[in-house]
């Protein structure tokens, strides 16, 4: 933040005072500001605002006594914590039962659309939530994106048909969008280097999904058909206490604060509403179709081209309307993406999502086919992955603020995770040790990167721009993400498609099948293949290792797909920014009353600025 003189219309009532324990390097510039009525806030995208002193949390150490043990505080962590929980919960759980939610409702043939929808609402949802929660102030977009959570969660758990659900998931998704956004909600709150631990406590909060989710899935699949709606129940009420917490206690900066001198109305002609469209209309298109291809449809069918090439032309207008023709301050800002250290960030977060993507699209099929077949064995097991990144995260959270040199720290398990995903490339249905080992590790190592890629985001720009950064950058995960999985999809269908017939067609014929059969058989395989005519004891003694084998192969290749993203992480790591000095006891913004931000807001009236 930098201190100019204020405009010639504050000049009367403005007292600028000089920034104390200023930082400068070449990646970024902080100046924490403890002293004076109103400051300069210059944004990444040139624009200019100035914010009211009271606003400004300042040196952490200057705070009224007990300021982070006080019942307000408490009140909005445990509203973030049961915010993150539903997130993971109204995500991985109905993802893992999709199909028991599919026979419920007598419909398998939208139910698809359950975490495409959801996808959409929170990669595009978290970049405007970002932004414009940064204009406008966070209280009421926190609210307006829990109170969505509750809403997809009464529709998601009443539904009668698939489009209900899938409603239901559209608001599910949004919410997610705020929910995730914790390091720009909680994070801007607190000082900056206690940003890691306070996040690893919302992380140890949602271990019960966030790990356990498979294992919660496979219960309820074991159990009432009907068990499925429990979990939006749940949400409903776990995100109804929440809402009721951030009522009564979020009161961060208001808009009249953040922006000294300026009206709603004025700052409403500054958005960028063109720029939202393209961004919402290019994105949902791109994803809608890059989701179906291969999967539901075939890539050449229309239903993939016609919302994939749209998807494409819409956003290639929309980079092409911010850089040349955009007058008011971008949605996006081109200006962020000339920082190879915040590009180096971004890239890291995104690949280690697309390596992440492999184990986790992967792991079930891995369980399943190689290990066991018992549902609950599949939900336990299944756990290795939400269980290793998990402690990726915990770890990376205390790390950055106690250990130093944090890009050393991001090269090293960079390395780590192309060794270890990589590694997971020589699974066979002999090796379930090194499998589990392999996959854990690796998961751990690229939750480490991941999160310390997110709160590096959170720290890079000025805290006006905390909002916009975990928005920019949630985007392009989620865009990453979802190449990535329907890459590794595609892959994974054309390999196994090559190597069921390679490899079972002939053991099976060699043992007695009918040739007529063997189509047949390769259907059957994974459902009822003694069914088939000629598929007696003989023949499925030799068919199943065969089938073994064929799925060994093709998980195989997926893992070597995943090596160059493992390389590009690597190599972005070693442009990553040392944050380090950033990590201070600066806290960027003050946790109000709301007697104290009204009497700032009277107080800043009284000095006669023009107020929205």
């Amino acid at each position: 933040m930098t201190l100019v003189s204020p405009p010639p219309q504050l000049a009367m009532t403005v007292s600028i005072q000089k920034p104390q324990n200023t930082h400068s390097n070449e990646f970024f510039t902080s100046s924490l500001v403890t002293e004076g009525s109103a400051f300069k806030a210059v944004h990444v995208d040139g624009s200019v605002d100035y914010i009211d002193r009271k606003a400004l949390g300042g040196n952490k150490r200057k705070l009224p006594d007990k300021y982070f043990r006080k019942p307000q505080f408490i009140a909005v962590l445990v509203a973030q914590c049961l915010s993150t929980v539903c997130a993971y919960m109204c995500w991985l759980v109905p993802t893992n039962t999709l199909d028991i939610i599919a026979t419920d409702l007598n419909s398998e043939s939208d139910i698809l659309w359950v975490p495409v929808i959801w996808m959409i609402g929170t990669g595009v949802g978290i970049l405007l939530f970002g932004r414009l929660s940064d204009i406008f102030g966070r209280r009421w977009f926190v609210m307006a994106t829990t109170a969505a959570g509750i809403f997809g969660c009464i529709l998601a758990s009443t539904a009668k048909n698939t489009s209900t659900i899938v409603a239901g998931s559209a608001f599910v998704g949004v919410a997610a969008a705020g929910q995730f956004a914790t390091n720009a909600t909680l994070g801007e709150l607190v000082a900056n280097r206690q940003r890691g631990p306070v996040l690893a406590l919302i992380y140890a909060v949602s271990i019960p999904f966030a790990v356990f989710g498979p294992v919660v899935a496979r219960s309820l699949s074991d159990g009432s058909v009907q068990g499925w709606r429990w979990i939006y129940y749940l949400g409903i009420m776990l995100n109804g206490i929440a809402l009721v917490l951030y009522y009564f206690f979020y009161y961060p900066p208001s808009f009249k604060q953040l922006h000294v001198g300026k009206s709603r109305a004025q700052q409403l002609k500054e958005v960028d509403w063109v720029g939202i469209c393209l961004f919402v209309m290019g994105s949902s298109l791109f994803l809608v179709g890059i989701s179906f291809g291969g999967v539901t449809y075939p890539w050449s069918s229309a239903a993939v081209l016609c919302p994939l090439i749209l998807g494409i032309v819409v956003f290639i207008a929309f980079v092409i309307y911010e850089t040349a023709f955009c007058r008011v301050p971008q949605i996006m800002p081109p200006k962020m993406f000339k920082s190879i250290p915040f590009v180096a960030l971004i890239v890291s977060s995104t690949f280690s999502t697309m390596v992440f993507s492999a184990v986790t699209i992967l792991w079930p099929a891995i369980i399943r086919y190689l290990y066991t077949k018992n549902t609950i064995e599949i939900g336990w097991q299944s756990c290795t992955v939400g269980g290793g990144n998990i402690l990726g995260l915990l770890a990376s959270c205390f790390a950055i603020t106690y250990l130093p040199n944090v890009k050393l720290q991001v090269i090293v398990f960079s390395a780590l995770t192309l060794i270890f995903v990589s590694a997971l490339s020589s699974l066979s249905a002999q090796h379930w040790a090194s499998t589990i080992a392999f996959g854990l590790i690796g998961c751990a190592t690229v939750g480490y990167v991941e999160n310390v890629a997110i709160i590096g985001t959170s720290l890079f720009w000025e805290a006006q721009d905390i909002g916009l950064a975990i928005g920019v950058l949630g985007s392009i995960k989620a865009f990453g993400g979802s190449i990535a999985q329907i890459i590794y999809y595609n892959v994974w269908k054309t390999s196994l498609a090559r190597n069921l017939p390679k490899y079972v067609v002939p053991a099976a014929v060699n043992a007695g099948l009918p040739p007529n059969s063997a189509d047949e058989l390769l259907l059957n395989m994974t459902g009822s293949p003694t069914a088939v005519p000629g598929a007696d004891a003989n023949v499925m003694a030799a068919a199943v290792p065969a089938f073994v084998r064929a799925v060994e192969e093709s998980l195989r290749v997926i893992f070597y797909v995943s090596i160059p993203f493992s390389v590009i992480l690597w190599l972005s790591a070693c442009f990553f920014p040392d944050f380090r000095p950033l990590l201070t006891d600066i806290v960027a913004r003050k946790l109000q009353t709301r007697d104290d931000r009204h009497d700032a807001e009277a107080q800043l009236k009284r000095d006669n600025f023009e107020l929205g």
